[in-house]
């Protein structure tokens, strides 16, 4: 079987009991997504990580998949990496450093520099544009949203349960209670250029500035 070579960009899980494929990008319930299939499939896996690993493995008939994905809106998702890797972590990773953000950067200039770095299959995948994981085959069969999850997640229980699979509640992972940075007219639209291919494509065109939607 061929090796998933989009690990770089997210993830694509591959259940083979119900001929689901379930894909998933950081900071859009990646982490809860992950941990619970990770769970729910360890079998004889002390880890839950060896599980995902296993589930990332293309199946020989995936053509024959039913396609599940989430995704988010981009401002939020680009609020939620910053919050994570620059304010509340102690540490900087090597890989999101050598794009030219630091520890505790205003918000304004990680903006800026997230504008300013071309979208690529290479780059960090928190900050990589969304549709290069979720669309590369195609539309979904069925897209959820971080926005409406609670919804979402029902239908999907749904789906799985007519498949003969019945799925737990999503745990809520790596919630944070730190304030959101605010945004300007300015920013705003400059990150809407930036993932525009995603605010296009994936639903959130009609997503517009309003002071105090921060």
């Amino acid at each position: 079987m061929a090796q998933n070579t989009i690990k770089p960009g997210g993830a694509v899980l591959y259940l083979r009991d119900v001929k689901i494929a379930f894909y998933v990008v950081p900071k859009a319930a990646c982490s809860s997504i992950k941990t619970m299939f990770g769970e729910l499939y360890k079998e004889s896996d002390e880890m839950w990580k060896k599980a995902v690993n296993r589930l990332r493995v293309i199946p020989d008939d995936v053509e024959e998949y039913y396609k599940i994905a989430i995704c988010r809106n981009p401002w939020e998702r680009a609020q939620s990496t910053y919050i994570e890797k620059l304010i509340e972590s102690s540490r900087i990773k090597s890989r999101v450093a050598e794009h030219g953000f630091r520890l505790r950067m205003p918000f304004e200039e990680f903006i800026e520099v997230l504008c300013s770095i071309p979208d690529s299959e290479e780059m960090d995948k928190h900050i990589k544009s969304q549709y290069r994981t979720l669309l590369k085959d195609g539309n979904p069969d069925y897209l959820g949203r971080v926005e409406t999850l609670d919804m979402d997640w029902k239908q999907i229980k749904r789906i799985f349960k007519e498949r003969g699979k019945v799925l737990p509640e999503l745990p809520r992972l790596n919630v944070t209670t730190a304030s959101k940075p605010p945004w300007t007219t300015e920013l705003f639209e400059k990150l809407r250029e930036r993932y525009i291919i995603d605010v296009e494509q994936l639903g959130y065109s009609g997503v517009k500035y309003e002071q105090g939607n921060n």
